[in-house]
């Protein structure tokens, strides 16, 4: 994301004149007391300034402020930082969206600023949400412009998506052509019918109708062969759509399997599955149906324009006679027609979140008797789509309709004055037949050309849109050489920091160590940074800064996945797959034997509840496994891990979704899998942590206290609170 804007020279004068040191930042704001503007906040080595409207509006040193941050407010934010008295002050108002974004990136370096140290650059490989070309902002989940994506690396890589397949791609053109140069050969053979033989000058000669016959033949056996060109033509461009359907659908996932998690959950699950399902149909469809036709007509058009000009200079101008109100309508429309494509693609994308939202969310529908809300909510977002899909409609038929009539003039000033020429003498029968079939060749690519733009605009959206995921960049990627070393369990964090998005962190100077073979334990309130940790260590995500070291190696050295074949984990939300008991288990080590399997599954305690399920290990879990009880399903998980055999253990509130009892079942099953290995265990139920090599106790991404379980509770810290909190509870 763009932090350092250029400012213009009435404006960077002004600032020069309070103060000449280098300027670290410059933003974007557009309020400006109460009303809209356009300025740009810039930050310097000695103070942070509002520039707008051809001067310096406020400025305020670092040595004054303190804390800033951003708050929302009804429609708008603010920038505010507290001040010397200890008052705080509105630094500066803008409306919300990328200048929010923008100026909340600032706040760490503000920080440092107010510290008195120079701030390492602020992070800068934070998504664009505004398109630098055209300043529009992009729809959520985008980081493409629909307004600006004409661009030549969409074209590069859809042709080399085709590699492997092009001439059969390449076939439907040939089609196109040899189809487009029988369409020129029929009228001038029909001409020669009319004007040789059915209506001759001289009357019939003999032998003519058996040279009719022959031109009849012809025709009839260039219709055949056009038919035969055709069907082939279809037939390898399906089997060529097919094969670049099926490998774009294929590249695109592995892609997405590819990109980071902080990627993945930016975008969403439902923007990657759209891009799949939706965006490479629309590219299949132009590429395989829609250029072969635009080849054919944009030649037919040429190739017409010159044939009619040589038949006849005077008929030629009456076929373009319609062309200027033509191009008036299509200019007209063609802003109309991207707006209406635009808002069409936002409302299916906003009714399919939409469904599978409440899809999803059926239980607690049902459990709170909210139906009827539900089918309001549907009811309404079903009226929304067909509202648009109907304007949209009608809006196109209109453009049809009335390009169509434009045309029938062109047809009716050729019916006109053709035949008052034929009733002259001037022209005959056949060349007005062949006129008026060229002509009709001539009209039909600029009747197409209608459509065009909302066509191009629709494929190169979706094709922008594919190419944003195949080149994106993996914020986790490995190095060019990655190292694979001998993973024992050592994990050591230097003041590590991190955070989501980069404005916001979530860890803050984080240094700990956990020696091969320890349990340690996390605990802390909701979002201290817990789970964060553990992301970290699995290298789901980097730091953004300082660094996280295992066996003595920087996990950013290490190769992702040699690393997380040796980490195990076993999630809060137990996730499996729509397939049997055994391929769960073995989800972790496709390879397992059957005995490995049932041995884990015993070590989970699983076995017994396996066998009397109707069909054993090859019984179906079903969707996310709802066949089976939240204990069944966690026991599972917990033998995938046992199978899993690794160096590192992650228990990420393994039983917190457990009912007591239940946690009791299993809780031999993760003593049994922490036997031996390096373990961290975040848990909410403290009990749980009591045998516990060390306990971390994290409040509000830092680490404040570690210890066992004993020196903890005789430290009467924030742990020794948690515990009582915990123990007051259980015994009101």
């Amino acid at each position: 994301m763009k932090l350092l804007y250029p400012i213009a020279p009435p404006l960077l004068a002004a600032l020069r004149e309070q103060d000449g040191s280098e300027i670290l930042y410059a933003v974007p704001y557009d309020l400006e007391g109460g009303r809209g503007t356009e300025g740009i906040l810039a930050v310097t080595e000695q103070g942070l300034y509002r520039l707008a409207e051809g001067g310096v509006r406020a400025s305020f040193r670092h040595s004054e402020l303190s804390e800033p941050r951003v708050e929302d407010r009804y429609g708008i934010s603010a920038l505010l930082a507290r001040g010397e008295d200890g008052a705080e002050r509105e630094l500066c108002r803008f409306t919300k969206g990328a200048c929010q974004k923008r100026i909340s990136m600032l706040l760490e370096p503000l920080s440092a600023l107010a510290s008195g140290c120079r701030p390492e650059h602020a992070e800068e490989s934070e998504p664009e949400v505004v398109c630098e070309r055209c300043g529009r902002p992009f729809l959520p989940h985008d980081t493409t412009c629909r307004f600006c994506t004409r661009d030549k690396k969409n074209y590069r890589t859809l042709w080399d998506a085709t590699r492997g397949f092009r001439p059969l791609l390449l076939f439907p053109l040939f089609v196109s052509a040899v189809t487009l140069a029988i369409r020129f050969v029929v009228p001038a053979l029909q001409k020669t019918a009319i004007n040789d033989y059915i209506y001759p000058e001289g009357g019939a000669e003999r032998g003519a109708t058996e040279q009719f016959f022959v031109i009849i033949a012809a025709l009839v056996g260039l219709d055949l062969l056009v038919r035969i060109l055709n069907v082939i033509g279809t037939r390898l461009s399906g089997i060529a759509g097919n094969r670049f359907d099926v490998r774009l659908r294929r590249v695109l996932f592995e892609r997405a399997e590819k990109l980071s998690l902080a990627s993945i959950q930016r975008r969403g699950i439902g923007h990657i599955s759209e891009r799949i399902n939706s965006d490479v149909p629309v590219i299949r469809d132009f590429l395989i149906n829609r250029v072969p036709a635009l080849f054919s007509q944009l030649l037919g058009l040429v190739v017409g324009i010159l044939l009619i000009f040589m038949i006849s200079p005077s008929l030629s101008l009456m076929v373009l006679l319609p062309l200027p109100l033509a191009f008036l309508i299509a200019v007209l429309a063609r802003k109309v027609s991207m707006q209406r494509q635009f808002q069409d693609r936002f409302v299916h994308r906003h009714y399919t979140h939409t469904l599978l939202d409440l899809l999803a969310g059926e239980r607690v529908t049902k459990c709170y008797g909210q139906e009827e809300a539900v089918n309001r909510i549907y009811r309404r977002e079903c009226h929304t789509l067909n509202r648009v899909t109907m304007v949209n409609a009608a809006f196109h038929l209109l453009m049809g309709t009335l390009m169509l009539e434009v045309f029938q003039l062109g047809n009716y000033f050729i019916l006109f004055f053709g035949n008052l020429w034929l009733f002259e003498g001037t022209v005959d029968a056949g060349t007005i037949s062949q006129f008026t079939a060229y002509a009709a060749i001539f009209y039909e690519p600029i009747r197409m050309f209608t459509n065009l733009p909302t066509e191009i605009a629709n494929f190169s959206t979706a094709l922008a849109q594919v190419r944003d995921i195949l080149e994106e960049r993996s914020e986790v990627g490995d190095i060019a050489s990655p190292k694979e070393p001998t993973i024992r369990g050592h994990i050591v964090a230097e003041h590590v920091s991190f955070g989501y998005n980069a404005y916001d962190p979530v860890l803050h100077d984080v240094s700990l160590e956990i020696r091969p073979g320890e349990m340690v334990g996390i605990v802390g309130h909701s979002g201290c940074g817990k789970t964060t940790l553990v992301n970290l260590i699995m290298r789901l995500y980097d730091p953004t800064r300082g660094r996280i070291l295992i066996d003595g190696v920087d996990a950013r050295h290490i190769r992702g996945r040699h690393l997380r074949t040796h980490i195990g984990v076993v999630p809060q939300e137990t996730q499996l797959f729509d397939g049997t008991v055994r391929e769960n288990i073995r989800y972790a080590k496709p390879d397992a034997t059957d005995e490995e399997v049932i041995r884990a599954a015993r070590a989970a305690g699983a076995h017994d509840f396996i066998c009397s399920l109707p069909e054993g290990y090859n019984s179906l879990v079903g969707d996310k496994g709802y066949s089976l009880s939240g204990g069944e399903r966690q026991r599972i998980v917990i033998a995938r891990a046992l199978i899993h055999d690794p160096e590192i253990l992650i228990l990420d509130e393994a039983t917190a979704a457990l009912d007591t009892e239940t946690e009791k079942q299993i809780q031999s099953a993760i003593e049994e899998l922490t036997e031996g290995r390096t373990t961290i265990a975040i848990a909410h139920r403290l009990s749980t942590l009591r045998n516990a090599d060390r306990i971390l106790v994290f409040d509000h991404g830092r680490l404040i206290e570690h210890g066992t379980h004993r020196e903890l509770i005789e430290r009467e810290g924030k742990y020794y609170d948690l515990v009582m909190a915990q123990v007051a509870l259980a015994q009101a």
